[in-house]
């Protein structure tokens, strides 16, 4: 701006439809700066401004450095409308700003004290209603050139030129489907072990029941003297005590009138046995047991 002050930017004459506006080519804007530029586009177009950054001495009034914009080709026409005031201090208006003619004047004034970075302005010309075929119709109805897309400006002043994904954006999708495909791997590859485990564990739990000795009727002792197990449940005699079965073969329990003490076995349609009401008991007890231990055994 510093090399321009005074002087008029025909955009249309420079083939261009956009440009950068900063107050300097250095870093730090000069002191004692009381700058003016016009800026033209063609007759039936309009001028969009867009702050990318300020950095403006601050006064609470922006009495000692600030900008001023024009919605005209002079200082005497009036502030393009949402920047009615002088702009100051680090923070950006917020938005995009359109004049209503053909002309912006900028305006730029600094004192001799405290220099900082300036301003970074992107001014681009558009117009409003049919856009050509070689235009780019933005979201809020104006029409830019159509090269202006995805170059990193906001040149239609709502972002809608940028639709495509950053290289920072991109690499964030392709970490977040990293992330999501290394979580499910995890998952898949969990679940699997536990399915494995379980699987291993109930063979194993029946490889030992396999392994397991089966009971014989034949490891009952009863009392002294008297029938074995097996040759006693070898009886047709239909049974009479629940429970107590293998097979066909049955026992036969008799007891006292009215004392229900089971004192005598039938073991066979020809002899009895007769046990006391405690070798009874025990004797019983042991057969449930063995019974019992056998249901859980594989034959």
């Amino acid at each position: 701006m510093e090399e321009r002050c005074g002087k008029k930017i025909s955009m249309d004459g420079l083939g261009i439809t956009w440009m950068r506006l900063k107050p300097s080519r250095r870093v730090h804007y000069s002191p004692n700066l009381n700058c003016t530029v016009n800026i033209e586009t063609e007759l039936n177009k309009q001028i969009v401004i867009v702050f990318m950054s300020i950095d403006i001495e601050f006064e609470p009034h922006c009495d000692d450095d600030y900008l001023l914009l024009y919605d005209g080709n002079s200082t005497k026409s009036k502030l393009v409308n949402g920047l009615r005031r002088k702009v100051c201090g680090s923070i950006s208006p917020s938005g995009s700003f359109i004049t209503t003619s053909h002309v912006l004047s900028v305006y730029f004034k600094s004192d001799s004290w405290s220099n900082e970075n300036g301003f970074n302005l992107v001014i681009t010309s558009f117009h409003e209603g049919i856009c050509k075929a070689n235009e780019f119709h933005c979201e809020n109805g104006r029409c830019i050139s159509d090269y202006l897309t995805n170059d990193g400006m906001n040149n239609c002043g709502d972002g809608s030129d940028e639709f495509d994904l950053s290289i920072g954006a991109i690499w964030g999708v392709v970490v977040g489907v990293f992330i999501v495909t290394t979580i499910g791997v995890c998952i898949a590859i969990t679940s699997r072990r536990r399915k494995r485990k379980t699987s291993e564990t109930v063979k194993d739990k029946k490889n030992q029941v396999k392994n397991e000795k089966p009971w014989k009727p034949e490891e009952i002792s009863p009392p002294e003297g008297r029938k074995t197990y097996q040759q006693c449940v070898q009886s047709d005699i239909s049974q009479k005590f629940p429970g107590i079965q293998e097979n066909s073969q049955n026992i036969h329990m008799e007891s006292d009138d009215g004392n229900h003490n089971y004192n005598t076995v039938n073991c066979d349609n020809n002899s009895h046995m007769n046990f006391s009401n405690t070798q009874m008991e025990e004797y019983v007890r042991e057969i449930f047991e063995l019974k019992s231990k056998r249901s859980q055994s594989v034959w």
